[in-house]
């Protein structure tokens, strides 16, 4: 028989020199060569599961552990002290926000990533 691509003679069930086709097979071998081969699993799901994660990580900081409060400096009056305690800081309240918000949308983004490529394989 002669390869479909190149049209070098090729004996029945022979790969084919210079395209590497083989050449000549009944249709039932060959699909069952296809559905032999190894595939690659996908890269994006354990990015997606680490970006979720990290998103994850990012918020809990923020909620739990980002320090909103400052110190008022201590001022004396007339042998009164005043000032001392700590306060909230409303420029750190608003950066608490926003990171929990940049966590929570970094963390969605890796939900995405992760659950649209599960599964899937790469051929």
């Amino acid at each position: 028989m002669f390869c479909p691509k190149c049209g070098e003679f090729v004996e029945d069930g022979n790969t084919c020199r210079k395209c590497q086709i083989v050449v000549g097979l009944p249709e039932n071998s060959i699909s069952e060569r296809q559905h032999n081969v190894p595939q690659a699993s996908n890269i994006l799901n354990p990015i997606g599961v680490i970006i979720l994660l990290a998103g994850l990580a990012v918020s809990i900081y923020f909620f739990l552990f980002f320090d909103t409060s400052v110190e008022v400096p201590t001022t004396e009056l007339f042998g009164q002290t005043f000032g001392g305690e700590r306060v909230n800081n409303l420029g750190l309240m608003n950066q608490r926000t926003n990171g929990v918000i940049i966590g929570m949308g970094i963390a969605i983004i890796g939900l995405i990533l992760a659950l649209a490529t599960r599964g899937k394989k790469i051929s």
